[in-house]
């Protein structure tokens, strides 16, 4: 919606390297609607990138297998 920010963050966990894959350990995503704060995390994923809201609203992204995967998501808010 209108004002909606999706995004990610980092707690203070380091760089993980995972084969050839650099996989940025504990980047959260996040969606700020209103006054309302919401952190997004894939279960069981080593990152989760929220990149922004898509034309529909939807919260589009990527996250990352503890191999080292990284897959793109769509998710409503």
């Amino acid at each position: 919606m209108n004002g909606d920010i999706a995004s990610a963050y980092s707690s203070s966990t380091p760089v993980l390297n995972v084969g050839n894959a650099q996989v940025l350990e504990g980047l959260h995503g996040f969606l700020v609607s209103g006054s309302s704060y919401t952190t997004i995390d894939f279960p069981a994923a080593l990152a989760t990138i929220a990149y922004g809201l898509n034309d529909n609203g939807f919260i589009v992204g990527v996250y990352a297998n503890p191999d080292g995967t990284v897959h793109g998501f769509v998710r409503m808010p």
